[in-house]
């Protein structure tokens, strides 16, 4: 017979923090032939981001395996990436405003690709450009986004404007 089997335990990592700590009472079992071991797949302890059940068992001197007791942890992360070095935009609307050579309506440019921190591990960076890039006239927003394995999302956007340069033939 068990007794004191937890319920379901929710936790939330701390936006620092790789673990988080879970502690439960352990669950009490009693037979009739007296218990000689109770194992686990988990004891209290520090667990990351994920799902985890945890089953108890006992075992009296028979070799009898008692009814369990199982139930499940769930580590949330609710902390999204932290993003460092994204280029930001000046107080005209655009950080990078480049000319054309005559006759040309695209422009070349480079950039330092922006890099993310986080309490998880970080599993998808997307952008809509990578550098090098040749952009056409006018304004291009270039847009990373950073995800990590609990689907918390951070992006950063910057705009391009490339403009024609006109030449007077005389």
């Amino acid at each position: 017979m068990v007794e004191n089997c937890p319920g379901d335990i929710v936790a939330v990592l701390a936006p620092d923090a790789f673990e988080t700590n879970v502690t439960w009472e352990l669950p009490e079992f009693s037979d009739n032939d007296n218990i000689t071991s109770v194992t686990a797949n988990y004891y209290p302890g520090n667990y990351s981001y994920g799902i985890y059940r945890v089953v108890y068992e006992a075992t009296d001197p028979s070799q009898n395996v008692q009814d369990g007791c199982s139930f499940w942890i769930e580590v949330q992360d609710n902390t999204p990436p932290v993003i460092m070095g994204c280029l930001r935009n000046s107080d005209n609307g655009s950080i990078f405003e480049f000319p054309t050579n005559p006759g040309r309506d695209t422009s070349g440019w480079t950039w330092s690709e922006p890099v993310a921190t986080d309490n998880g591990l970080i599993v998808n960076v997307s952008s809509n450009y990578n550098p090098p890039h040749r952009f056409e006239l006018g304004s291009t927003v270039v847009t990373y986004v950073f995800s990590d394995q609990a689907s918390n999302q951070e992006e950063c956007s910057f705009t391009v404007s490339i403009y024609g340069e006109f030449w007077e033939f005389l």
